[in-house]
């Protein structure tokens, strides 16, 4: 009986499809309930290991030459910076959920950029307080904001604030029309509101660094949903200090459970990675995940190799 494990943190047991599952697949969970370690992963795998459903843990090398029959990593989300890139010359073959989480980190974005402009969350804080203190908020119809990075997210933000009639400013590296430096540079010091939605690479890895960070308004706000070391946190923790107008809203970060400074800075709004979790889309990612790996898994070679 061969297994396919599943690293994420959690995995409704519902999302798997009992008509794929025969004698010779077996499930095997993530015990810990929460982000894996390296090691924690490395304990997991065995020789009988064919297939992973993996969330953002990081699949190293070492991990992959541990796992003999391993034919198949579906990721239960979009990006694929955690796995160790010597797999693109392997035989292992890396499906991903990347149309799936798009509606509900859109939605995310909007609804985190009304919050923050309406002051909602520190008027309830205040208020939780015994403090009827009422802060001046902003509208965002016609307002200033730039979207770097224009694939299915990004396109997705636009068109919600489309009703708004929104001053968007668009950045995409791989779209010619919108990849020119010059274009970002204005994009930074012109929008009010920036939210990045690019997938992360070694090269760039601190994509937002001191030098971008200082073009920016002192009354910007910051918004990321994708990868956490697409910023620098020690640049944005200085920014944040120096500027207490400038705010930034962090739904993910360069090492999670997130527990650092930036969690006493009063300009911050944190969230665990959750722009995308929600029943509807993680119920969809969960079950495509593992269709992923069921309706790909060779049977036949592993016989053969076995």
């Amino acid at each position: 009986m061969w297994n396919i494990l599943i690293c994420t943190s959690s995995f409704n047991k519902k999302n798997i499809n009992k008509k794929f599952l025969n004698k010779n697949f077996k499930i095997k969970y993530n015990p810990y309930g929460r982000k894996l370690t390296e090691k924690e992963v490395y304990n997991l795998i065995d020789k009988k290991t064919v297939a992973i459903i993996s969330g953002t843990e990081k699949i190293s090398k070492k991990i992959l030459n541990k796992a003999d029959n391993l034919q198949i990593i579906s990721r239960c989300g979009t990006g694929t910076d955690n796995i160790d890139k010597f797999l693109l010359n392997s035989h292992i073959k890396i499906y991903k959920t990347d149309k799936e989480p798009v509606l509900a980190v859109a939605e995310f974005v909007v609804a985190q950029i009304l919050g923050n402009l309406k002051e909602i969350y520190y008027h309830n804080l205040n208020l939780r307080k015994k403090k009827w203190t009422k802060i001046k908020g902003k509208m965002l119809y016609k307002n200033k904001v730039g979207i770097i990075g224009y694939g299915k997210v990004g396109k997705k933000i636009k068109s919600f604030l489309k009703p708004f009639k929104c001053e968007v400013n668009i950045y995409d590296k791989y779209i010619k029309k919108f990849s020119n430096k010059k274009i970002l540079t204005k994009l930074l010091k012109n929008s009010n509101i920036v939210t990045l939605n690019i997938p992360l690479s070694f090269k760039n890895k601190y994509f937002i660094n001191k030098g971008k960070l200082n073009l920016m308004k002192k009354d910007a706000v910051l918004i990321n949903c994708s990868r956490g070391e697409l910023i620098d946190e020690v640049a944005l923790l200085d920014h944040l200090k120096r500027n207490e107008n400038f705010k930034a809203i962090l739904d993910c970060f360069q090492n999670e459970p997130y527990n650092g400074p930036l969690c006493n800075q009063n300009n911050v709004i944190l969230s665990p990675h959750i722009a995308s979790f929600t029943d509807e889309t993680r119920n969809l990612m969960e079950q495509n995940s593992f269709l992923n790996c069921v309706k790909n898994i060779d049977l036949k070679k592993l016989s053969e190799k076995n």
